[in-house]
């Protein structure tokens, strides 16, 4: 009982935190989001050359 009562503070002290970044951490946490989805995008993509061709049709379509 008293490990659920710790999660929840510490879940509340991070959207405390959040809360206090706002918008810039919202930024940063999507820019880092896209960053890794990028870079996730790439390694499988240079694993697979079905996944580089894919990606680069994609990158090309926009």
């Amino acid at each position: 009982m008293l490990w659920v009562l710790g999660i929840v503070m510490v879940l509340l002290n991070m959207r405390r935190l959040f809360l206090g970044i706002g918008l810039w951490g919202l930024v940063t946490r999507s820019f880092l989001l896209v960053c890794g989805a990028s870079f996730w995008v790439l390694s499988v993509g240079s694993w697979f050359g079905a996944g580089s061709s894919w990606y680069a049709k994609l990158l090309s379509g926009y």
